[in-house]
């Protein structure tokens, strides 16, 4: 799990002794069936999480929408998992949409999501959350994305991505090599 999960982690609360929604109903049935069952909230977006599966890992589901009107401030790609921390320290996964993907480290549909939806959060955070058929993203952006690791994770701040967005784009990752607009963190870290 890297620093920022366990950030987000961290800032889990207890779940008020309200009902379970259709949703965490469903959220809690399939914990049962992987050995966990502790439903948390995050207090921050209203969303309801199950931490602590055997794997270190937890379920959620995404939001459409962020609730912050605060600039973006830094995004955390780890594994396949997206991080968006804004300027008030509001920290959220990526909104995504049923069936369109984001994810990095490749040159692929979800990579292009990825990238649209930063293009987009950098000047409206309360954006939507992109589906595959918005219009291109600008080519640095993109390439930032196809290129970040995806062996540990990698936060980029908002300056490199402004960076990204208004270069025409960086060479293409070979085995063994960082992009300069990097900052690489080794899991654990």
């Amino acid at each position: 799990m890297c620093a920022t999960a366990r950030t987000g982690a961290a800032r889990l609360e207890p779940v008020p002794d309200d009902p379970p929604t259709v949703l965490e109903k469903d959220l809690l049935e399939a914990a049962d069936e992987q050995g966990a069952g502790v439903l948390l909230l995050a207090p921050a977006t209203g969303v309801r999480a199950l931490p602590s599966l055997p794997d270190g890992s937890a379920w959620s589901y995404a939001l459409q929408r962020l609730p912050s009107h605060s600039p973006l401030a830094e995004v955390t790609l780890s594994r396949d998992v997206c991080w968006i921390r804004t300027e008030d320290e509001s920290l959220c996964l990526a909104p995504e949409r049923s069936g369109y993907g984001i994810n990095h480290g490749y040159s692929g549909a979800s990579s292009g999501t990825l990238a649209r939806l930063l293009d987009t959060l950098l000047d409206d955070i309360p954006s939507p959350a992109a589906d595959a058929g918005g219009p291109d993203a600008p080519g640095g952006l993109l390439d930032l994305v196809a290129s970040a690791p995806t062996h540990m994770s990698v936060t980029y701040g908002r300056a490199r991505l402004l960076a990204a967005r208004n270069s025409d784009g960086i060479p293409r990752r070979q085995e063994g090599w960082v992009s300069p607009l990097t900052e690489a963190t080794p899991p654990g870290a």
